[in-house]
């Protein structure tokens, strides 16, 4: 058995594949610490657990407590197995979200004001990393974006910048996009 965790921004979402049969469940605005297990509980029962192999866990850039919760969940499932825990960054799953060519400015909402940043590049559907994780000021991103700009950080820019800027769709970095990730990148982006 395969389980995916994203819990690094306002939605929680886990994909699990058992016996070659995907389930996926995500909700947004919902208390995390009582959502995961509702989820885990409701396509496993306790002996499925034990043929865990991979557990995938987007670990942030985030939300921290939202990405806590995820970690601690994804420890307290894989413990006393033989199971292997493997962490991913929720700026890379966004980017492989956009399917088109081209720049991708990822944005995740950090504070009031303070955005996580990065971005990357699309070519012949191989992607690319063209900067690391950054918390950038929303004044400062005008000079700072590429291309389209996705996730859950587009809903709270300001008018200018959307005025300004190719915007995309309010992606969020979910369990499921985070498995096929890892199948495509095993190690992440360079």
């Amino acid at each position: 058995m395969i389980i995916s965790i994203s819990t690094v921004t306002k939605e929680c979402s886990v994909f699990i594949i058992h016996k070659k049969i995907e389930y996926y469940r995500s909700y947004i605005d919902t208390d995390m610490i009582e959502t995961l297990p509702m989820i885990i509980n409701e396509f496993t029962n306790k002996s499925y657990l034990s043929e865990l192999e991979t557990l995938f866990v987007i670990r942030g850039p985030g939300y921290h407590t939202g990405s806590r919760i995820g970690i601690s969940f994804a420890k307290g499932l894989a413990a006393n197995k033989e199971s292997n825990i493997i962490y991913s960054d929720s700026l890379e799953i966004l980017s492989y979200k956009y399917p088109e060519d081209g720049y991708i400015t990822t944005l995740l909402k950090a504070r009031n004001g303070i955005y996580n940043f990065a971005l990357f590049e699309r070519n012949k559907n191989v992607l690319k990393r063209l900067s690391d994780n950054e918390l950038v000021e929303e004044n400062e991103l005008l000079k700072r974006i590429k291309g389209i700009v996705i996730g859950e950080g587009v809903k709270y820019l300001k008018k200018e910048i959307i005025n300004n800027s190719k915007i995309g769709e309010i992606y969020y970095p979910d369990a499921k996009t985070a498995y096929k990730f890892f199948m495509d990148y095993p190690k992440g982006l360079k």
